[in-house]
């Protein structure tokens, strides 16, 4: 099973609030999530990619690197968007509402 577009949307939501503000204390916070998330989708290989890539870029803390992985996250999460919805593409899990619980 893969996460959905909208789990990988909210995060590169959050990915660019820590880019504008550039806290890294936070995106360590990230990484974590992050880490979290793919142990929940071990099929997941993106996610698996985004993990060791923002693990990477918060050792270098380099702000122009994670733009451009919130970039390719938002890509990645508009087309499973587009797949989900017309059922082509299932199944997703969506936690989001795990956020408000």
């Amino acid at each position: 099973m893969k996460a959905s577009g909208y789990t990988l949307d909210y995060i590169a939501k959050r990915l660019e609030l820590i880019a504008k503000s550039k806290d890294f204390s936070e995106l360590k916070k990230e990484v974590e999530g992050l880490k979290n998330l793919a142990s929940k989708y071990p099929e997941d290989k993106e996610i698996e990619d985004y993990y060791t890539k923002l693990e990477e870029i918060c050792k270098k803390k380099e702000i122009s690197e994670l733009k451009n992985l919130i970039k390719k996250m938002r890509n990645e999460a508009r087309w499973r968007q587009i797949g989900s919805a017309s059922g082509s593409s299932l199944p997703y899990k969506d936690y989001r509402r795990l956020e408000k619980l």
